[in-house]
């Protein structure tokens, strides 16, 4: 649902009903008291945003444009985190909270995207807005890459399926479309069956013959060939050793300083009580630029269901960041 038009408008027509009241719209009641002529531009793109929730580039966003403000302007670039997922209305999630505290934000985030589409975005979109402060909101479950990976249009990371996000790149090599990415998990994660494999077959048939069986293979008491081993074989060569998300992020760094930006990195632990123990773990990740590690996340800040911020962790992390911004 948080990709349909529907749910993404229902948000903006309670507050244009007068059913919703919180920060966000006591904002925009404090903009309509002015006088239009004397509305900072972006005040009155908060207003517009209301009819027109998704910008014309595609962003639930106000319109990506140089805007003439007094307000510290603020591209955040980031995945569904920055996009607006599990808050209980999009004016209650992290960059429209910041909104509220006075800054100019233009929110870049996309659904389902990594590293190498941030740095896509920034090249595009940095030179046009010329923002103060970039911000790129690193998730770490899924933000870390090993290989580089092509940006081309209409060619997603994940591929949206009835059985949840899957991968397109697994690994360097790109699954064509959704069916292939789907038939690649479900090979990865059967017990191998054929001739001679008598005992895997008759395994596999129940969830604790599947249990015995994993035990066994990590063990190593009997042999496993990956069931996409020919796919893991090819795209050997290509995964490095070091994480290339650092490579990205500099890349995002030299943009914004060309255009008289300074890059502020926000890390989203997957894990809360893994945080002071990233920037070590990732050294060649966060290597030259500035960094921000949230302190009091917990995992009651985070949704059971999709492991997004609730509306706690979207408070808690605007709060971090319009601390850094200010």
């Amino acid at each position: 649902l948080y990709f349909g038009e529907n749910w993404i408008l229902q948000d903006h027509l309670q507050i244009l009903r007068g059913e919703l009241n919180n920060d966000y719209t006591e904002l925009l009641e404090k903009i309509k008291l002015q006088p239009q002529s004397q509305r900072d531009p972006v005040d009155q793109a908060y207003l517009d945003q209301l009819k027109n929730p998704i910008n014309p580039n595609g962003f639930r966003s106000i319109p990506f444009r140089n805007d003439s403000t007094a307000k510290k302007k603020v591209l955040m670039i980031g995945d569904s985190f920055t996009w607006g997922h599990s808050a209980s209305y999009f004016s209650t999630a992290f960059p429209d909270i910041l909104i509220t505290k006075g800054f100019a934000i233009y929110n870049a985030g996309i659904s389902a995207t990594d590293p190498a589409q941030y740095e896509a975005i920034a090249k595009r979109f940095v030179p046009i807005i010329l923002p103060d402060v970039v911000v790129v909101n690193l998730y770490m479950r899924n933000d870390i890459f090993y290989f580089e990976r092509p940006v081309v249009a209409f060619q997603p990371p994940l591929c949206l399926t009835n059985a949840g996000m899957i991968l397109a790149y697994p690994g360097p090599e790109w699954l064509p479309n959704a069916d292939s990415a789907y038939a690649f998990v479900d090979r990865e994660q059967r017990i191998p069956q054929g001739k001679g494999l008598f005992w895997n077959k008759l395994l596999a048939q129940t969830s604790l013959g599947t249990l015995f069986w994993r035990g066994l293979q990590a063990a190593k008491i009997i042999p496993y060939q990956r069931p996409n081993a020919d796919y893991w074989n090819r795209c050997e060569a290509l995964i490095q050793e070091k994480s290339v998300t650092g490579e990205h992020l500099r890349a995002i760094k030299a943009i914004s300083t060309a255009n008289g930006a300074r890059l502020l990195v926000a890390v989203i632990p997957q894990n809360p009580e893994d945080a002071d123990s990233i920037l070590m773990r990732y050294p060649e990740v966060f290597e030259g630029v500035e960094t921000l590690i949230p302190k009091d996340l917990d995992a009651q800040d985070y949704t059971q269901r999709g492991g997004h911020f609730n509306d706690t962790g979207h408070r808690k992390f605007a709060e971090m960041l319009a601390k850094a911004l200010r």
